[in-house]
Parts: structure tokens; sequence; C-alpha cells
């Protein structure tokens, strides 16, 4: 989730923020929701809806006497808070009547389904199935509505009901409340066997819910399970467990032995190897292949030498969907093609014809070095071209080293009718998006926009980008270029904002203004007071720890944390920050990437481990298609994209193959103490703006 600082020029809604603290103590008698109490201070306007906002995560139900949203864009907000927080405070049936208005009153909007579902799991809380029943189904409903829905049609229809259940329950995720007594009257009606129950917990282990782990241990028949001793040694030593060699003829052992490899695998994957190597043999061959791939899963995820070598002990054991692409990069890791096309042609349909794996078929096909091969090889990069992505980019320079322009070269989109435009920034919905933006209400906003763009065409959506981008509202704007099929709108996708502030950054630290924007739009899509839920500012999405070190280096004795909402600040900071990340990587831009949203201490760590044992450099697309966090991954090959597409808006060249090159090994090992990867930089791990937000992107 995204919140929005407040500085100076949002002191009016800070100070709204302020009155409303200082006056929450007051109580006062139960009175309609938006309704001032005679006598009593009252904000009306923009610092009602913030006052109200602030009263509703405080759960102050009083506070919202003293607020008058009358006529406001946002009123349905506040009435739409006081009921949540009602919800909280008062008995069920006495705000039948309150909701119904409600839903009828915001029944176009977002709030009406929103509530919908709350008030349905009030309803399910006290088991009043009658009201219940007027109000259900929902639109859409998640997992607690789900259960409340097999309670009430399983007292209304009896035990059919329950078989909804059995989709619900093979999950590793730690499930709400109102699953519980589904999960018991299904057990007690024999829906549930005992492989039910270790399927789940299998589950489990490999997640490491180890809460949940237990709670599914204890539901397995007290003659299948160790004692509570055992448990409590296999959860908490599991290194010392395996290393006692646990035998398949001790009461509850097997599901010990997992439990124990698993934590084991995750701490250390070289001592988890010598103790399960130690142990396998005595147990069956199902287990032994079981446990030689969640051996090879940690140690592909940890980027041990060994991984290839490991999946291969695994024989013929199947591979989940987790499991199947770490097979594939632990063989591209060590140079095995062949079987990393074995692999990838055993994944599902599906999930083979993703254009990653279409590419890293192509790379494999390629290696045999026969004209059969490699025209295969080609026809499919031929049909990856077409993609504006990061695979795309790659397979038109396989074809054709990148002489090919991936866009056309436009200076700007051309202009909706304005008439359009007006009429779109008119509409309720899109004034309530402008107005919770603007009041730094971001989760909200989003919600709004996500029910907005779902009913939008093309050339609305078109209208949008441009509208939004007229208003300011960049990461709206390009979120909208983005859901468009065709044309592709190139520079409302990728607009370069704020172009002095990116020049003169760029020009200071030697770095490359492409780069920069590359950056700048894949962590803040370009809102320069945004903060995300790690605490990263701004463009540049800057951790505070790391801006104060860039500060100090910069000589800035003056510097305040709300200096990083100043575009120009940030850019700056960022640039030099990036360009201190180049310089101690190699100049690897790959590289600098990892270290700006991981960390330097991550960077350096997985560069030591670029190659398979023996090998002093991977390929750069290899080592990226490695990188052990899946968010990290992602946010590298978009860097990459979207720097391509920066340098060619100007006619300049950019090579992804280039700035992938060879991940080599460093010469000597960062010692203690050194400049690069200090206390200070290595605060540096977050989310990027896309991910934190739920776009989607490229």
């Amino acid at each position: 989730m995204w919140r929005q600082k407040v500085f100076p020029e949002a002191r009016l809604l800070w100070l709204a923020r302020a009155w409303l603290a200082l006056v929450m103590g007051c109580s006062a008698a139960g009175a309609q929701t938006g309704m001032a109490q005679p006598g009593k201070p009252v904000l009306a306007g923009d610092a009602a809806i913030v006052a109200a906002k602030a009263a509703y995560e405080a759960r102050d139900l009083a506070a919202f006497d003293r607020l008058n949203p009358t006529g406001h864009i946002l009123a349905l907000y506040v009435d739409y808070w006081w009921l949540r927080v009602a919800f909280d405070k008062k008995p069920v049936k006495q705000l039948d009547a309150d909701v119904q208005a409600f839903l009828k009153q915001a029944a176009d909007t977002p709030l009406a389904p929103l509530l919908q579902r709350a008030w349905l799991k009030e309803l399910g809380k006290t088991q009043d199935w009658t009201s219940f029943s007027i109000n259900y189904p929902p639109a859409e409903e998640d997992t607690e509505l789900a259960c409340y829905g097999i309670q009430y049609r399983y007292q209304r229809d009896g035990e059919s009901a329950l078989a909804a259940g059995k989709a619900l329950w093979l999950t590793s995720k730690t499930l709400p409340e109102s699953c519980a007594p589904v999960f018991d009257a299904m057990q007690a009606k024999g829906l549930l066997t005992g492989d039910d129950i270790r399927a789940r917990y299998t589950l489990a282990v490999q997640a490491l819910n180890v809460s949940l782990v237990r709670a599914l241990w204890q539901k397995l028949p007290a003659s299948q399970r160790s004692d509570e001793r055992t448990f409590a040694r296999a959860e908490r030593q599991p290194l010392k467990y395996l290393q006692d060699k646990p035998t398949p003829q001790q009461k509850g052992a097997r599901e010990l032995l997992f439990l124990a490899l698993e934590r084991a695998a995750q701490q250390d994957v070289e001592q988890a190897r010598r103790a399960w190597v130690a142990v396998r043999d005595s147990w069956p061959q199902a287990d032994r292949e079981y446990g030689n791939v969640r051996l090879a899963y940690h140690a592909a995820r940890g980027l041990h030498p060994d991984a290839h070598r490991f999946f291969g002990e695994a024989g013929n054991a199947s591979l989940n969907e987790a499991q199947q692409p770490w097979r594939i990069r632990a063989a591209l890791r060590a140079g095995d093609y062949e079987v990393a096309l074995t692999a990838i042609e055993a994944l599902p349909e599906a999930n083979r014809d993703e254009e990653m794996w279409r590419y890293w078929r192509a790379r494999c096909l390629e290696q045999r070095k026969n004209d059969i091969a490699v025209q295969q090889a080609q026809m499919l990069y031929r049909q990856l071209t077409g993609q504006s992505t990061y695979y795309g980019f790659l397979a038109r320079e396989r074809l054709d080293d990148g002489s090919i322009a991936v866009m056309p070269v436009t200076a700007s989109a051309a202009p909706a009718p304005s008439e359009a435009v007006r009429d779109f920034l008119a509409r309720d919905a899109v004034q309530r998006i402008v107005k919770l933006n603007e009041l730094g209400l971001r989760p909200e906003m989003l919600v709004e926009w996500r029910t907005l763009v779902r009913t939008l065409d093309n050339s609305e959506l078109r209208v949008v980008a441009l509208a939004m981008a007229q208003r300011g509202l960049l990461d709206r704007s390009i979120a909208a270029a983005e859901r468009m099929t065709a044309p592709v709108e190139w520079t409302l996708r990728y607009p370069r904002p704020f172009s002095e502030a990116f020049r003169k950054a760029g020009a200071t630290h030697s770095v490359d203004e492409n780069v920069l924007y590359a950056v700048a739009r894949q962590e803040s899509r370009f809102v320069p007071d945004i903060v995300s839920s790690a605490g990263a500012i701004g463009l540049m999405q800057l951790m505070p720890r790391t801006a104060r070190w860039v500060a100090t280096q910069r000589g800035a004795t003056n510097y305040r944390i709300e200096h990083l909402d100043d575009a120009a600040v940030n850019a700056d900071f960022g640039a030099f920050y990036l360009r201190h990340c180049l310089d101690g990587l190699s100049g690897s831009l790959v590289l600098a990437a990892v270290a700006y949203n991981a960390g330097p201490g991550r960077a350096r760590s997985w560069r030591a481990k670029a190659t398979a044992k023996g090998g002093a450099a991977t390929e750069g697309d290899i080592w990226v298609e490695s990188i052990p966090f899946d968010e990290t991954r992602d946010y590298v090959k978009k860097v990459l994209a979207n720097a391509k597409v920066y340098a060619q808006q100007r006619g300049e060249a950019f090579s992804l193959r280039e700035a992938l090159a060879w991940v080599r090994s460093p010469t000597q090992p960062v010692t203690a103490g050194s400049s690069f990867g200090d206390a200070e930089t290595d605060a540096t791990d977050k989310r990027p703006a896309d991910q934190a937000v739920g776009e989607e992107t490229p």
C-alpha cells in the first residue's frame, strides 16, 4: 500500500488532522453520520474528508459528529467510513437500515460492493443468516466471505453445501476464522480425510508456515504423529533432527523428516545436503526423490553451484509449478541447454507458451547449431518481436542486433478532442479519483480507478491517458496507456516529465538520462511525493537512510527529509546513488539495478555466485533469469526494457545484449570498510512502485 506524505503545500489538511486529534477525546451522543452537533466545532470541505479518514483509522465514532461533508464529491466516503467504524461499535441489527440506505445511494460507486462484502461478514460473524440471505451473494467474494457463504448454505441445505469447501482447503496459507467451522464440519462428515490433511500439511511445510504446520500436524490421528518434544526438535533444531537419522519405522517420522529438511535447507543448503545424504537411503524411493527435489529447489534459489546436479538426482520425480522454473534456471546456469530444453518442453502448455519460456526455448535450440534448430529458434524470436517487453526486445536483438527500431520515434501523442477530455473529467468517478489523489487517499483512489478502467474501450482509454497527463496524474496516464491494445502510444506509456531535473542529474553524475527515466518510471511512475510501504520516497524511491548518506556525501548540510519531495533533489540524489552502484559493481547496469532495488549487499552476493562450479562468468540474460527474488528479477527486466524505449524515443542506441553482457565474479572480494555497500546504502530494500500498487506493466 502507498501513502502520501503531508508537506507544507497540504498544510490545511495537516491542520485538519491535528484539530481532529485534539478534539477526539470529546464524547458525543450517537448522531447520524455527517451530522454536526450544536455547540461543537465543525470541519467541512476537504478538511472534513481527511478528518473522517483519520477518525476511521482511529476507530473514533464520536469524531464523525463534528464533521459536515455535505456537498463534497467525497461525502459518501464519510458515510462509508462511519459505517465501517459503527460495525465495531454498535449492535449489527441497529445498522441494517443505514446499510441498506447506503447501498442504494452508493450503487454506482465502488463503495457499494465494498460495504456489501463487509456487511455480509458482520452478519456471518453473528450467524444472522436471515439478513445474510437478503444481501448474499455479492458480485465478488474473498475467502473469508466464501466460507461464510458455505456456512449459510450448510444450515439451509445440509451436507451437500460442504463440498465447496474442498476448493478452499488445499492451500499453504492460514485461512480466515470463518473457514474453521466449515472444515470442522467437513472432517466430522468424512469429507476431509487423512490424505487431505497430509496434502495441505505438505504445502504448509514447503511454505514454512509453521503455525499452520503445527495446527495440521495436530489434526492427524494420535496414532500417526510423534510426541510434542520430537516435533519441537524437528522444527527448532532441524539439522540435529536429521543428523539423528530418523527412520520410517518411527511414529510420525515422515512428516517431521520433511519439515526438518525444509527448515535446514533454508538455513544452510550445504549442511542440509550432507545430513540428507546420510539419511535418505533408509527411506522409500518416492520419499528419496521428493527430498532430492526439495533440496535441489532450495539449492537453485540459493544459486548453489551444484543445484543442476542435485536436480539430476531426483530421477523421475514430478516437479510442481514453483520447482519447474528453477529446474530450468539451474540447467541454464550449468550450461546444460539440452536438459533446460527438455524441462521447458515438460511445462504445462499454458506455461510453455509464455514469452519467457518461448525465448529460452529459442536460446536452447540455438545451441544445437544445426540448420533446423536454428530456424526453429529464429521462428520463435520472430513471434516475440511484436511484444514491447524485455523478451521481445531481446528477441529482436538476437535476430538483427537491434538495428530495427522497436518503436516509431514520435515527438508527442496527438491531442484528443477537447470536448472528449472535458466530458471525461466531468464524470463523478473521475472527479472522485482526482480529489482522492489530491488529498493523498491513494488506496481509495486506486479502487475507484480500477473500477473505472475495467469498462473502457481502446479509444476511451486514450482519452483517459491524455486527460490524466493533463491533470499531472502521470501514473494514471501510464496505467491507462498500458491497457490500450493498438496502436501503442509510446509517448503516453513512456513520458519524460521533469526534463530539466533529469537532464541536470544525469549530466552531474554521468548517468545516462534514459536510464534515470527507466528507473524512475519503474520506481514511482513519476509521482513526485509518493512514499512506499517500506518508506522509499519520491521519484527515485530513496530510502531515508540512503538519502541521508547521499546528502552527507554531497555535502548538503541543511538536508531535511522533506527535500526529497522536490523532483530536482530526488533526481539528483537518485542519480548520485545509481552512479555509486555502477562504480561499485564494475559499471554493470544489471548489477546496479539489482543493488538499487534489493541492496548492494545482495548484488555483491549474487554476483559472487554468478556461475556454476568452476566457472568465471555467466551470460547476462541467464544471470538475470536466476535472480533469487521474483520481485527483483522482474524489476531488472523492466528497467532494461524501459531504458531501451527511452533511448529509441530520441533515436539513440541502447542494446540490451550489451547491457547484459557477461556477469563476472569479482576478481577480488569486497573487504569490510570499503566505501561500496556500507551500512547506510545496504539499507536499500524496497518494492517497485508498480508491484506495490498492483498495476499491470509490460
